[in-house]
């Protein structure tokens, strides 16, 4: 099983993420409600990127 950590969103993930999942690349690059603190990415230990989630903070959070 391969090791990976999970943390923030860089803006140079980017391109990673488009080589799996285009659409997802473009939402988190241009689309203006996904902020970059809300997006999570799961790394390997050399570097790629083995997923991707935004979580939208809800009103019950609060």
């Amino acid at each position: 099983m391969e090791k990976f950590i999970i943390r923030g969103y860089l803006n140079e993930d980017a391109s990673k993420i488009g080589q799996y999942d285009f659409l997802a690349a473009l939402t988190y690059q241009y689309k203006q409600d996904v902020k970059p603190e809300n997006i999570f990415c799961a790394v390997s230990d050399n570097g790629d990127i083995l997923g991707a989630v935004d979580l939208e903070p809800h009103m019950s959070w609060t």
